[in-house]
């Protein structure tokens, strides 16, 4: 029997208790779930003087060189230096002294345990206004290491702040949910650092004190919680996403040319194959619904708006209407002559 609709929304928000407020962030090598982290970075705040334990930092070494956005935004790439690899600090050209992934998640296990204390758990915040990818990729390092069990041990759920700054902020002030300008519109300080995870992690923690209307700038827990996913749905989540994009991964024929393109042209593509992939319809799916008729009613579920549609539809029977040519062609190529003779 089907779990109803609002019985199966609850079981994936948290319930009310007395968690820790944790800011947590990463620095990677890139926005996929194939890359790697480069920094983990946390800051909790309580009632008692800040001390450094308040604060979490290690580098990481990854194993692929961070591409160019992430240069830009992290300030950090990888050097040789003889036969080694290193990880640099753009911004001070300082050598960052770096652990291996598993010491490293390790480490932040331990101190996730510090700051829980006597609390029931742990709730993570991070600030995703975009597309997720910072839950998905520390779950897969998690799932890697064997580790899932134990951060679960300590972790109750996790919160994406960018949803509590549009539902509880002032949307007079609030014109853009990005980190720089909350630091503006949110704290009247457009001075404060946002290049590395711990930078990120402090001021969001002031954000969403302020957005909370927490005591003692803190985080009014009781405000959060209806906003906050449990691990386990967040598990569901990893695992839809991979299914999404292993039926992506099929669909890149018909997206070929527009993926070549510049880079506008290529963001318009993959957001409609996405569209494609979320409702579940793979590349021989399609070419099924082209051979029907039915691709138009096959995407109206995902709820895409029309002119996306419109656009997909064209795309896939352009794509198909091609490929049939160039097998009739070769058909008639290998058929023999009338009189017998090749």
């Amino acid at each position: 029997m089907p779990v109803p609709e609002n019985i199966e929304q609850s079981s994936q928000i948290l319930k009310s208790g007395k968690y820790q407020v944790v800011a947590w962030d990463l620095d990677t090598t890139g926005r996929r779930l194939i890359d790697e982290i480069c920094q983990i970075g946390g800051f909790y705040k309580t009632g008692a003087p800040e001390s450094d334990d308040n604060t979490f930092s290690q580098y990481v070494m990854p194993y692929r060189n961070p591409n160019p956005g992430a240069r830009r935004s992290f300030g950090i790439k990888v050097v040789n230096i003889g036969r080694y690899r290193m990880l640099k600090d753009l911004n001070t050209g300082k050598i960052l002294k770096t652990k291996s992934e598993v010491s490293a998640l390790q480490d932040f296990m331990s101190w996730l345990g510090r700051a829980k204390g006597d609390f029931e758990g742990v709730i993570l915040i991070c600030h995703e206004p975009q597309r997720k990818v910072l839950v998905p990729l520390l779950l897969e390092a998690l799932y890697k290491y064997n580790l899932l069990p134990a951060f679960m041990n300590l972790v109750k759920g996790f919160c994406n702040t960018s949803t509590v700054v549009s539902e509880l902020g002032d949307k007079e002030k609030i014109t853009s949910l990005s980190l720089r300008s909350l630091c503006k519109t949110v704290l009247g300080d457009t001075s404060l650092p946002t290049n590395s995870a711990t930078d990120r992690c402090r001021v969001l923690v002031d954000i969403l004190a302020s957005v909370t209307g927490g005591e003692n700038s803190l985080v009014n827990v009781d405000k959060i919680v209806n906003l906050t996913h449990t691990v386990e749905s967040e598990e569901s989540q990893l695992k839809s996403l991979k299914n999404v994009l292993g039926t992506q991964g099929t669909l890149r024929p018909i997206f070929e040319s527009q993926l070549k393109q510049k880079r506008l042209v290529r963001e318009r593509a993959m957001n409609l194959r996405r569209t494609i992939a979320e409702a579940g319809l793979d590349y021989t799916a399609l070419e099924s619904a082209f051979k029907d008729g039915s691709i138009r009613k096959k995407l109206e579920p995902t709820k895409a708006p029309t002119d996306d549609i419109d656009e997909i539809v064209k795309l896939i029977e352009e794509h198909f209407s091609v490929s049939d040519g160039k097998a009739n062609e070769v058909k008639i190529k290998d058929s023999p002559s009338v009189n017998g003779s090749y």
